[in-house]
């Protein structure tokens, strides 16, 4: 089968701690060599408003898949 690139993007979630969060993402783009599209805190509904932030990092990569 030809092997062919397409653009991959994932979301990186970190709950309370921005410290943990900044390693994940560094970890994530050393792994990938990906570059960050957006970052944001906030929460994920109404329900967890009381709780710490919640930091999200979305990232865009390249990946090369099986296909034709």
């Amino acid at each position: 089968m030809a092997q062919k690139k397409v653009n991959q993007v994932e979301i990186i979630h970190t709950a309370g701690d921005y410290h943990l969060h900044e390693q994940k993402v560094n970890d994530y783009l050393a792994y990938s060599g990906g570059h960050v599209v957006a970052s944001f805190v906030g929460t994920p509904d109404v329900n967890h408003r009381h709780e710490p932030g919640h930091f999200y990092t979305v990232i865009e990569f390249e990946a090369t898949i099986d296909g034709e």
